[in-house]
């Protein structure tokens, strides 16, 4: 929302960041430009922009140096928690329970508090796509990549089969 005069609240129920969790693998790397952060595309010289996050933590000369402009990750989920710390608009651990129509907008309950907003803009995540063919087969060996990480590791002699749609795959 920065630097613009809008005011906006962002309530989150989580306590902490999460950013593809079940992805978040050991070693791997972001598949596009991290300078497709949070605002460099709009504003490159925000304070919030991932080049900005590397040179705070004395880490831009190592990646402008790198083979290429690709980062990790784990290095992009850090990035984002940084972001969220800094930003005032945003809170953890607040549970909407409730969304009511009141006077000229709605009045919005949650664990901690009471607000008053014109407008209301709900967010439910992303959710992982199962192909109806496919939802009858789920179980422990057959799951959407989401959830990867928190399934046993395949072992050493196990064949793994990854299914997508091509334009994924960019």
């Amino acid at each position: 929302m920065e630097p613009t005069p809008l005011r906006a609240l962002f309530l989150e129920k989580r306590d902490a960041l999460v950013w593809h969790p079940g992805l978040a693998l050991p070693n791997s790397r972001l598949q596009v430009s991290p300078l497709k952060d949070c605002v460099t595309l709009v504003d490159p010289t925000s304070p919030y922009s991932f080049l900005n996050y590397l040179a705070l933590h004395g880490r831009l000369y190592s990646f402008v140096n790198k083979r290429n402009a690709s980062t990790s990750r784990q290095e992009f989920i850090e990035y984002y928690r940084w972001v969220a710390g800094r930003l005032k608009t945003l809170r953890f651990s607040e549970v909407v329970n409730d969304v009511i129509p009141f006077r000229d907008g709605y009045r919005i309950s949650t664990n901690t508090t009471t607000y008053l907003a014109r407008a209301v803009v709900v967010g439910v995540g992303v959710e992982p796509k199962i192909p109806a063919c496919a939802r009858s087969l789920l179980c422990g060996t057959l799951y959407h990549a989401a959830d990867y990480l928190e399934r046993p590791l395949p072992q050493a002699a196990e064949h793994v089969l990854v299914v997508g749609r091509r334009s994924e795959w960019r």
